[in-house]
């Protein structure tokens, strides 16, 4: 029987506005340890987390990794002190170790650099085959972390830092942070196969000292081991993951995918074999804890990734649930599972209803554009990490205008797809 440990007390809480993730990612994690994170906003963390004018981490960061650290060493009254530090490496195996063990010996969450240094996120749970109860050890007993994707932000209509929430919005435990649909309120991703997940803790690209190697925030006693440790062989991934608004992109193809009824099978298949039919805020969407009353797959969706051929994947939904699962569509691995507010669903848009979107953006106040057209659109949906796409559970339609292609999404804002 496998090992399983949830910090129950984390929730999410969306970000205020654009570029807030980092603000947001303490949020959780403070809450759950206890803190009375009514008092805090986000906006004030933010600047806590930026630096001075002038310098890498103003200029480079929304929220850097060595002031994320210094802000979760704050004296934060109601939490347990837990001094955490700086984990960097090339290998994510210690930095999965470090977060298990930290969960386990402290009942303190993590946080983690995803997606090229693009996104933070909270770690707050993990299954092995035992009690991990040492950061230093052998990575594949670990079977998967839970995490929680502060997502998309309450307010899409700002972008951090030249403008800033106008409502002193406070977050607190009984919030509903923003419309109930579109989020996912946790994530459970497989570590089986990291070359199969890319995108979920890749090396940093952005220029300073954590550049293509993978960071984590994490407990001292747990993490102390590889505070500072910058690899002199920097064999890591140094692949440069684009955020958007660069150069032209032509959104790669994939030479063959997977059937979809492949990708069905490889879900219900996970399922039972990471008895996620018997966890704490998964089983009750899953069978409650009959094994045979797993909800059976609903038809796959198919992402293309704006920039990698083999980036594609399927959404998975399972039917009559809360529960969705991602694919790669190449290989028929498993990426992750993401849990819902309400049972998933992806909206598409059609051709006029599209149009008009476009429109619409273009002619917004500040967007920079004064004409956009739809000349064609992409036939399946498009994901590539940005500030309009945190989630890949929620890609954008693709569509090409005078050669170059965009992304649209479900609120109608847009950013320019880029190239690899």
């Amino acid at each position: 029987m496998n090992y399983s440990k949830l910090i129950p007390g984390c929730q999410q809480h969306q970000p205020d506005i654009e570029g807030y993730c980092g603000p947001a990612s303490v949020l959780t994690c403070l809450g759950g340890m206890g803190f009375d994170i009514s008092k805090k906003l986000q906006s004030d963390l933010y600047d806590m987390a930026r630096g001075k004018p002038g310098t890498l981490d103003f200029d480079t960061w929304h929220s850097a990794p060595d002031l994320l650290v210094k802000i979760m060493n704050k004296r934060w009254p109601g939490v347990t002190p837990v001094q955490y530090t700086l984990a960097v490496s090339d290998d994510p195996g210690p930095l999965v170790m470090a977060m298990a063990a930290g969960i386990e010996l402290y009942n303190a969450p993590s946080i983690a650099l995803v997606q090229g240094g693009g996104h933070w996120i909270s770690v707050v749970g993990y299954t092995a085959t035992q009690k991990i109860t040492k950061a230093v050890g052998d990575a594949s007993q670990i079977l998967d972390l839970e995490s929680i994707n502060c997502g998309q932000p309450l307010n899409h209509q700002l972008e951090a830092p030249d403008q800033r929430p106008t409502d002193r919005f406070f977050h607190h435990p009984g919030d509903l942070c923003g419309p109930t649909s579109g989020r996912e309120k946790l994530t459970l991703t497989p570590l089986g196969d990291w070359e199969e997940t890319p995108d979920w803790m890749s090396a940093a690209f952005e220029d300073g000292p954590w550049k293509n190697h993978r960071v984590a925030i994490v407990p001292k006693g747990v993490g102390g081991h590889l505070q500072d440790k910058f690899p002199t062989d920097s064999s890591g991934d140094k692949t440069k993951h684009p955020r958007g608004g660069g150069a032209d992109a032509a959104v790669p193809l994939p030479q063959s995918v997977i059937a979809p009824e492949v990708a069905q099978r490889a879900v219900q298949a996970a399922v039972r074999q990471g008895e996620l039919h018997l966890r704490p805020q998964w089983g009750e969407h899953l069978g409650k804890g009959n094994k045979r009353a797993t909800p059976r797959s609903a038809e796959p969706i198919l992402v293309h990734h704006a920039s990698k051929a083999d980036g594609a994947y399927y959404i998975v939904p399972l039917v009559g649930s809360k529960v969705a699962a991602r694919v790669q569509a190449q290989t028929g691995g498993m990426l992750d599972f993401g849990l819902f507010d309400e049972p998933f669903r992806l909206a598409g848009y059609s051709k006029a209803k599209a149009t008009t979107a476009i429109k619409q953006a273009a002619a917004a106040p500040k967007s920079g554009i004064k004409s956009l057209s739809l000349e064609a659109m992409h036939p399946e949906f498009v994901w590539q990490h940005g500030k309009l796409s945190a989630s890949p559970y929620f890609p954008l339609h693709g569509f090409k205008h005078r050669g170059k292609w965009w992304g649209l999404n479900a609120h109608g804002r847009m950013l320019k797809l880029t190239s690899a």
